[in-house]
């Protein structure tokens, strides 16, 4: 995740601006592992990091970038809806 001040949006992307924090984005590893047993994401090979071996996420939940995840159906396949609410002192 980055967030960026005063940049000028166009059509399909922006200019200008500052990029003022550059962080990472949480989910719940319950719901990701069967997220990661649906085609297409079980073709990946790239191994996962659990939270608990992760050295950025601290266990500090919601505050620490996990998302709070809302089912959009009763299937996983029907996918989620993410939230967080996310604080930057830009001075």
């Amino acid at each position: 995740m980055r967030v960026h001040t005063d940049v000028t949006l166009t059509d399909d992307s922006y200019t200008g601006g500052e990029i003022i924090h550059t962080g990472q984005l949480f989910f719940d590893p319950d719901i990701n592992e069967e997220i990661q047993a649906t085609s297409p994401y079980s073709a990946n090979t790239t191994p996962e990091t659990a939270l608990a071996d992760d050295s950025i996420y601290d266990d500090g939940g919601a505050s620490s970038g996990l998302l709070t995840l809302t089912a959009l159906g009763s299937s996983v396949s029907d996918g989620y809806k993410a939230t967080l609410t996310v604080g930057i002192d830009s001075t």
